[in-house]
């Protein structure tokens, strides 16, 4: 133990002073007194360490000393403190601890001038502070040390524990009693131009430090530009060159100035102004903002971490990387409908389809069930037709006549098609009268026109006989004559029929303006009724009359190629599903507009399903589009990226004056891409279309649900 240490037992806080000012003390009357009672504790304890053993510690010695040592300076200490307690030397002295203790806790304290240092020592206040922090702080220690002194076995069991907890306490009082002083100096109205002259000091070294920062972050920025020199160069001839941006930000900022934030952000939107430009030009058929700022934040921290870690700068590989990332995203862009993925959906039909005539006419499982038993229907009313059936009343037996009927259903249906092929001229007429039977309202029209092709038929086999009367022609000659003309008589009346059809036809599409503008494709009641508006009403409408003429297009196409003789067999299987197609929209149609044995709330799920039809074969078609023209996408991006590189590169190899307004020109960015480079792919005609009929089917879908 040391003198000083022997002082600051005595009086604590003694050691925090100047030398100058304990020798002073000392050399006082008061201080003389305090120097034999140090003295005299530092002998005592020296005698105390020099009497200590190692057996001490089992017969209880060495703890019965360590007790009448501390009485000792306990019964000191008191008769020191009743003698010069009163003394102005040890008030003196107390100010000086108290002043050492303000400007070692306070950090506000050297701000004041050194009379204001010198009164608030004197206050009644800081006197407090010092008398509680100094008991406080001796009270710390000591539980410290014997903390120190405490065996293993102490520490691991709960004396250790204890005294942790004791001394954290003794920490929080310590705290409470600095944050006190703190709010009696704030609140004491006597000492309002201390705080004054604490906030000039505070404001002058702020200053002094944000000139500091300032100038730092100047250096900085031009050490950046001299890094990365396409921040010299500005976005457009109005404005200011980015480095300068980023200085007025600095500027602006103030103490707050976060350069690494402002760097980056204005480095990212420099970046991202050259890869909007190559969206703007040769990408503008898709939005790519999010992609080329994401990308464009990522090559900043690239650009910035090089700058930061006086590395050098290789953007070689980041190229690479977002050259990659272009292409994926675009293709990824391409396959998004409406922004989402495409979800395939199944083909099956719900229980309301089955009963329109659409769904029944091609449907494979009535398809299926129907084949046999139409060969075996075509048979037996063939057989039926031509009297050849045994007529056999018994049902046992006429089951034989099915069972035959299976056993030669194909050369029935051989001599079927022959005769069918041979009657085929008179088909027009037979569906003429089919369609008077089955569709004809009018009784005056209906008789007219079952009775004009039998007068055709009779007018030609009577002119017939008069030409053949002058010639005297025995009986049986003019009874052969008959036939013949019978059957021309048949023909000129289906050449009457076909004609009169067309003629009809065709005044009337040209009445009404084409053959889409017939009232049966018009929108009616019905269709109002299903679709609740004019404007649904009218899409389906257009939807299925588009539908409609495309399938003719191709059809015109197929037959140009047929009388050519340039059919494929992928051309004749395409030109099967078209005609096929045709008929089932016309069923749809039919269904949507004119069947009334069918309830209109299904129409809409009618649409709904020709609608998905129609996305699932254009999406798959997409798909297909997307892969032939991958790689020239492929393409494109790569000469776009370098056009990008070869922008930012050329910019960063030659030096950018900024100073003169003549100048301003040279030193605006100026891009390197090539107008044209990047054709839009075919395939986002598909993409378009395919949007529009999940726009409408979601539309037509919400009307059906409602």
């Amino acid at each position: 133990m040391t003198f000083l240490f022997a002082s600051a037992l005595v009086i604590p806080g003694y050691e925090s002073l100047s030398e100058e000012t304990r020798t002073i003390f000392e050399n006082s009357l008061p201080g003389r007194k305090f120097s034999q009672v140090a003295q005299s504790i530092l002998t005592s304890s020296e005698e105390l360490r020099t009497s200590s053993r190692f057996w001490h510690s089992f017969t209880g010695t060495a703890e019965q000393k360590k007790q009448a040592f501390q009485s000792q300076l306990n019964t000191q200490k008191k008769e020191l403190m009743d003698d010069i307690s009163e003394m102005d030397e040890y008030k003196t002295l107390v100010i000086h601890m108290t002043h050492a203790l303000l400007e070692r806790e306070i950090d506000e304290f050297q701000l004041l001038t050194k009379n204001q240092q010198q009164a608030l020592s004197r206050t009644e206040f800081s006197k407090k502070l010092f008398t509680t922090l100094a008991q406080l702080d001796s009270q710390i220690e000591k539980e410290r040390q014997e903390q120190d002194e405490l065996s293993l076995w102490s520490r691991i069991s709960g004396s250790g524990a204890a005294l942790d907890v004791y001394i954290n306490q003794l920490q929080t009082e310590r705290e409470e009693a600095i944050q006190l002083w703190k709010t009696e100096f704030l609140q004491n109205p006597g000492l309002a131009s201390f705080r004054e002259t604490i906030e000039e000091q505070q404001k002058i070294i702020r200053q002094k430090q944000l000139e500091q920062k300032r100038i730092h972050l100047k250096e900085h920025a031009t050490q950046l530009s001299v890094f990365f020199p396409l921040l010299n160069y500005r976005k457009f001839i109005t404005e200011e060159p980015i480095i300068d941006q980023i200085r007025a930000k600095y500027w602006a900022a103030g103490e707050t100035a976060d350069p690494e934030k402002v760097d980056e952000e204005l480095l990212t939107e420099l970046l991202y102004f050259c890869m909007q430009q190559m969206n703007y030009i040769e990408i503008d058929f898709m939005n790519l903002d999010a992609f080329n700022k994401k990308h464009a934040n990522r090559m900043a921290r690239e650009i910035l971490n090089s700058f930061n870690n006086n590395t050098h700068l290789d953007l070689d590989d980041w190229f690479k990387k977002y050259e990659n990332k272009l292409h994926q995203q675009i293709i990824k862009q391409l396959q998004l409908i409406n922004g989402k993925k495409w979800e395939v959906r199944q083909n099956g039909l719900t229980e309301d389809l089955l009963e329109s005539l659409s769904y029944l006419w091609n449907s494979r499982a009535v398809n299926r069930a129907n084949e046999f038993l139409r060969k075996m229907a075509d048979a037996h009313g063939f057989i039926q037709a031509t009297s050849f059936s045994t007529q056999n009343e018994s049902s046992y037996l006429a089951i034989l006549d099915v069972y035959n009927y299976a056993r030669h259903q194909e050369q029935i249906s051989e001599v079927r098609s022959v005769l069918s092929s041979l009657l085929s001229p008179l088909l027009p007429l037979y569906n003429e009268y089919k369609d008077i039977a089955l569709y004809e309202k009018n009784p005056y029209w209906k008789s007219f026109r079952t009775i004009m092709p039998i007068v055709i038929i009779v007018a030609f086999i009577i002119l017939v006989a008069v030409i053949l009367a002058p010639l005297a022609l025995p009986e049986l000659a003019f009874t052969a004559a008959f036939v013949p003309a019978l059957l021309i008589g048949l023909a000129l009346a289906t050449k009457y029929v076909s004609v009169k059809n067309d003629l009809y036809k065709k005044l009337r599409e040209r009445y009404y303006g084409g053959a889409f503008e017939i009232p049966e494709f018009q929108v009616n009641a019905r269709m109002l009724g299903a679709f609740g508006t004019m404007e649904n009403a009218s899409k389906v409408r257009t939807f299925y009359i588009t539908g409609l003429k495309n399938c003719d297009d191709l059809e015109k196409e197929y037959s140009l190629k047929h009388e050519q003789g340039l059919l494929s067999q992928q051309d004749i299987d395409l030109r099967r599903e078209n005609r096929t197609k045709r008929h089932q929209l016309c069923l749809e149609w039919y269904d949507i507009h004119s069947n009334n044995d069918l309830d209109f709330h299904r129409a809409p799920l009618i649409v709904s399903t020709r609608l998905q039809q129609n996305s699932e074969q254009e999406f798959q078609q997409l798909q297909n589009a997307l892969q032939e023209e991958r790689e020239l996408i492929r393409q494109s991006v790569a000469e776009v990226t370098t056009d990008l590189k070869e922008t930012i590169v050329s910019h960063n190899k030659m030096p950018a004056a900024i100073e003169q307004d003549a100048e301003r020109e040279s030193t605006t960015i100026k891009t390197n891409y090539r107008y044209g480079l990047f054709s839009p792919p075919r395939c986002l005609k598909l993409k378009a279309h395919i949007e529009e009929l999940a726009d409408f089917r979601a539309q037509i879908s919400t009307v059906a649900v409602g």
